[in-house]
């Protein structure tokens, strides 16, 4: 007599910190979800709001949550809420993103049909205005062995992400836990080093876009870890085969856009167009670097319009 094939437990964690404002929709986009056999863990990073209360009164039961006492960084406040997982698969959603309810269900089947070790779909960037452009335009989207390809043209969002646990657990480390911002990147670099991506060309998540994340407000930080990144790269794949000059490029526009951000956001055109002619000075033509610098030399605040151009939000703050 065949033995039915045990249905694979999903771990849905989300990671919050004062996130009583976007934290239920979150939730109850894993709840509305077409496969049902998941857990969802809470990890509290030391909020301060109405968080813990609001998750309490609304969804006790339907949660496992975790209240961190101290704040520490997201690297290590993600390996915390892994710690707790049961799963076979795991996958992230954070505080004020949502899921469309056939996600867990459609991911699920891919990576079992396909044998895929972490699996990916498409994304819509939305506000309270609505909804505003997909993340990707083109249907067709790699798949398979990506490292080479993710060191260069890195184009993932982690609220798409489900990745099997076995995998994670093959790994010296998860995430990083010098990494505030870049700990989701880290961690999907190395996985692609050795197992196989699968995409869904549909949309399954969606992305909330916020002048005040991370993205925005923290975008020096991004440029810091970005060059811990690379040397932590250079030093665990040493034979790496790939030019280093391409990956180095590709690092260097990583950490140019970064600090242009931060200066844009900070109101300083001048600091922004010198961070954009180091790099075409070292690397020569870029049509994203030189378009960003002819954007700085428009005489009106470009704050705006930045935004716009990299979300379609008008709504910046």
């Amino acid at each position: 007599m065949k033995k039915k094939n045990k249905t694979p437990l999903v771990s849905v964690i989300i990671n919050t910190h004062n996130g009583e404002k976007y934290i239920k929709d979150a939730i109850n986009s894993v709840l509305n979800q077409t496969f049902t056999n998941y857990e969802l863990i809470i990890w509290d990073n030391a909020s301060t709001d109405n968080t813990q209360k609001l998750l309490q009164s609304y969804f006790k039961n339907k949660i496992k949550y975790f209240y961190s006492e101290k704040k520490t960084t997201l690297g290590i406040a993600r390996n915390k809420a892994i710690s707790h997982a049961l799963g076979d698969y795991i996958t992230f959603i954070d505080d004020d993103d949502i899921w469309l309810p056939q996600k867990l269900e459609l991911q699920l089947n891919k990576a079992i049909k396909d044998n895929c070790d972490i699996i990916y779909s498409n994304s819509i960037f939305f506000d309270s205005s609505g909804d505003l452009k997909k993340l990707y335009k083109n249907k067709k989207q790699p798949e398979g062995n990506l490292f080479k390809f993710l060191l260069i043209n890195y184009h993932l969002s982690f609220e798409t992400i489900m990745i099997r646990r076995n995998i994670l657990n093959s790994l010296d480390s998860h995430f990083d836990k010098r990494f505030e911002v870049i700990e989701e990147f880290d961690l999907l670099i190395r996985l692609s080093h050795k197992f196989k991506f699968g995409y869904i060309p549909k949309v399954l998540a969606k992305w909330r876009v916020r002048s005040n994340s991370v993205t925005w407000k923290k975008s020096r930080r991004i440029a810091i870890e970005k060059k811990l990144f690379y040397h932590k790269i250079k030093s665990l794949y040493p034979n790496i085969e790939l030019d280093i000059l391409d990956f180095k490029k590709a690092v260097d526009k990583s950490i140019t856009l970064s600090c242009f951000w931060y200066s844009i956001a900070n109101n300083n055109k001048k600091r922004a167009r010198r961070a954009l002619l180091a790099f075409i000075y070292k690397h020569k033509f870029d049509k994203k670097i030189i378009i960003g610098y002819f954007i700085t030399l428009l005489p009106f605040n470009i704050k705006r319009l930045i935004f716009w151009l990299q979300t379609g939000s008008l709504q910046w703050k």
